[in-house]
């Protein structure tokens, strides 16, 4: 939120492009998550956190700063779903096979709109859906994902409760999705469901960003495109491309729960 106060610890943090997973690894402990970093850096502004913890928070980050002096940054993780067991797996990718191998002569018969449509919602509906890991924001943003600055300070805005009107995030995949299933219309005939799982584990990539982050990266040329010479793997090109800092990316400050 473009209002919100940063206190002095939060503000040095930023500026040294260390996310609050790295500085929680690193001070290990108790307070070695990232929901601890953030109630330290929040209890600052009023007054509320103990020297002891303050120190603790200084001492990792200073350590930090002094080791990444003589080391580029290493973009964050990415957002992957998560596997629901091998038998589920495989019977979700058969499935999703079926209806890509379908969607093949759909495109033929009806044009690639439609096989894209059939193919996109299905996607979702078996495959990704079911495997986006808890705890989810309104059933369907990621917690763990890594989410722009503009996403994380809407839910610190509103304390995590939805606003009037809506969130107005977006679930973004590194890769756009029209690239990856025109990738598996045109390998249909070679792929089988343990090669099509594995892809689609690998591909499946994303971040939650905010609408107003969607219509960045698509005004840059990016919405549904790659950078020419994107290397494989490369799942934060897209952003950096459109000005975005992959290091200011990150999961929202809540401790991973069940459910």
């Amino acid at each position: 939120m473009s209002g919100r106060e940063f206190s002095e610890l939060e503000q040095k943090r930023r500026d040294a492009a260390v996310s609050r997973t790295r500085l929680a690894e690193e001070i290990g402990g108790e307070l070695g998550t990232p929901a601890k970093v953030y109630r330290i850096e929040r209890s600052v502004v009023g007054g509320r956190t103990s020297d002891a913890e303050r120190r603790l928070y200084e001492a990792a980050l200073n350590r930090l700063i002094r080791t990444d002096g003589d080391n580029p940054p290493v973009d964050p993780d990415v957002g992957r779903p998560v596997s629901l067991g091998e038998d589920f797996d495989r019977a979700d990718a058969e499935a999703m096979l079926a209806i890509i191998r379908a969607g093949v002569g759909v495109r033929e018969r009806h044009g690639p709109s439609a096989a894209m449509h059939m193919a996109r919602e299905s996607l979702w509906d078996v495959w990704e859906r079911p495997r986006l890991p808890r705890p989810l924001l309104t059933s369907k943003y990621p917690m763990s994902y890594p989410w722009s600055p503009a996403a994380r300070d809407l839910w610190e805005e509103n304390e995590g409760r939805r606003p009037p009107g809506g969130w107005g995030l977006i679930l973004e995949h590194m890769t756009p999705r029209r690239l990856l299933l025109l990738e598996l219309f045109e390998n249909a005939s070679q792929l089988t469901p343990e090669t099509l799982r594995d892809l689609l584990f690998a591909k499946l990539a994303g971040a939650v960003v905010t609408k107003e982050d969607d219509r960045i990266l698509s005004g840059a040329g990016f919405g549904a495109s790659l950078p020419v010479g994107t290397l494989s793997g490369d799942n934060w090109a897209r952003y950096r491309a459109a000005g975005f800092d992959p290091m200011a990316f990150e999961p929202l400050p809540i401790d991973p729960i069940d459910g």
